[in-house]
């Protein structure tokens, strides 16, 4: 019992001097008062004035932010997401969250308080957030039952705020479903749906969501992931299936795994380079992050480039490890390779000479670099 207090005394302290969770009361007009909300900024959010951040508003704040935020946060840290900005919206007492999530019997919308507080989160709280903090520009709602079905109410909307949804255990209204059917046909590749809940759900919650995901095959360029997850009801799928939705959304993000090496580097008849230019274009455009390209992934590019003998694709990867890391011998190095291989043993000396001095990567020393240069001048008597 010792030892399990001491880690858990750790873990917090550890969450504390990585990350800074704020308690706010944001004013609104539209609702008529202040709006209790947590905001976790991540861990070295004021090192880089410069960088920006992915938002993830998070409904049912008094139980589902805790189960998100340890997500966002170990993600992060290994580099498989962008760390991000969580807002965990509260509800307060039982009947205020029925009023914050209600519709009407009529037509299935948010009516009255429930349509207020649909403006509040899209015309108040986003713009709040936005104008306080540093925002990529690539949001993402969470909700949980009710809250679930809520959520999507945005993006019935001609304009979603939101680009990505992550749906829990969602207790649909009765239209929903077809709502979002005719939505999906209309939503570009920009917008991420995930889904999930507990094969030990209610019948009718699961039924919504096998039906939900028959309605998204209706759109070549959402996209759309469903998630059943075995031996699990409504009251533990949510923290079980928050690292996968995020996993999910932010798959374009993650290091070039050995699977994406092989079936898609080493089986391309285009420029391996041009497609690690592309995956961090995609990545700035999307999620409105500027990621410096790893340098594992540079390393998998020129692996390609050996393996399948297109050398004159090292000019290029060149450039892009001298932009990313000017300070170190990759931009050298591999500009030389391509002198090297193109016939150009002079430029090629030339650049190695240039990355003496230069900070080593991994077996790329700057003494390497040195006897490269040096194994050439024997060779052609330079």
């Amino acid at each position: 019992m010792k030892n399990l207090l001491k880690l858990l005394i750790l873990v917090l302290t550890l969450n504390v001097s990585f990350s800074q969770v704020i308690y706010k009361k944001v004013s609104s007009e539209i609702l008529g008062v202040k709006r209790g909300v947590k905001i976790l900024l991540p861990r070295e959010y004021d090192a880089d004035p410069f960088e920006k951040f992915p938002v993830l508003v998070v409904l049912d704040g008094e139980h589902l932010f805790e189960a998100i935020t340890g997500s966002t946060e170990y993600l992060s840290y290994w580099e498989e997401i962008p760390r991000c900005i969580v807002v965990g919206v509260t509800h307060g007492k039982s009947q205020d969250r029925t009023n914050d999530l209600k519709y009407s019997e009529l037509n299935d919308l948010p009516i009255y308080e429930s349509a207020s507080f649909f403006e509040f989160l899209g015309k108040e709280l986003l713009p709040y957030i936005d104008e306080n903090y540093k925002t990529s520009g690539f949001s993402m709602i969470a909700g949980h039952g009710d809250s679930a079905n809520f959520s999507n109410y945005f993006l019935l909307k001609q304009a979603p705020v939101f680009n990505a949804y992550i749906t829990l255990s969602p207790k649909f209204a009765p239209s929903m479903v077809e709502n979002l059917t005719t939505r999906f046909q209309t939503l570009g590749k920009s917008y991420f749906y995930y889904v999930a809940a507990g094969e030990n759900e209610k019948e009718e919650v699961l039924n919504s969501v096998k039906n939900l995901e028959s309605a998204s095959q209706v759109s070549d360029t959402l996209n759309f992931k469903k998630n059943i997850i075995k031996e699990s009801s409504f009251y533990n799928t949510a923290p079980r299936a928050v690292a996968p939705a995020l996993d999910f959304i932010f798959d374009s993000f993650k290091p070039i795994s050995k699977k994406e090496y092989k079936e898609v580097l080493l089986e391309m008849t285009g420029s391996p380079t041009l497609y690690l230019d592309e995956k961090y274009s995609y990545i700035r455009e999307v999620f409105g992050v500027k990621k410096r390209v790893l340098t594992n992934d540079i390393f998998a590019v020129a692996q390609a480039i050996e393996e399948s003998e297109q050398y004159e694709h090292y000019e290029l990867l060149s450039k892009i490890a001298r932009d990313n890391y000017p300070e170190m011998v990759l931009g050298s190095y591999y500009l030389a390779m391509y002198y090297e291989k193109i016939g150009e043993p002079k430029k090629a000396m030339i650049e190695y000479m240039n990355g003496y001095g230069l900070y080593s990567v991994g077996p790329i020393s700057s003494d390497y670099m040195f006897e490269k240069a040096e194994a050439i001048k024997a060779d052609f008597g330079y």
